[in-house]
């Protein structure tokens, strides 16, 4: 977006200039396919955890991946899944005793 021009004690923005930015912004369609890809790489993310590993939504929308098992404690696993990182903090919870 274009700065303001100070005129006196007032903002003032050229009529043009921000039509040339508004021109400039993506249309709807456009943002809705990026919001779609992205969705879809999440998605596709999540569709392929490791086994006894659940999803689950915190109140504030984000998305934190649990180990689970019968008897014990679900343990959250960090990271980005079926990374190194991740699969080592997954062998660890599913050998770790109650």
């Amino acid at each position: 977006m274009p700065a303001p021009k100070r005129i006196n004690t007032r903002n003032v923005w050229d009529r043009f200039a921000l039509d040339a930015a508004f021109e400039a912004l993506p249309d709807k369609d456009q943002a809705a396919d990026d919001d779609d890809r992205v969705t879809q790489a999440r998605s596709d993310m999540l569709r392929r955890l490791p086994p006894g590993c659940v999803a689950d939504k915190d109140r504030h929308g984000k998305t934190r991946i649990y180990y689970r098992s019968k008897g014990r404690r679900k343990v959250r696993l960090r990271g980005t899944p079926l990374t190194p990182e991740f699969m080592a903090q997954y062998e660890a919870a599913k050998g770790k005793p109650k």
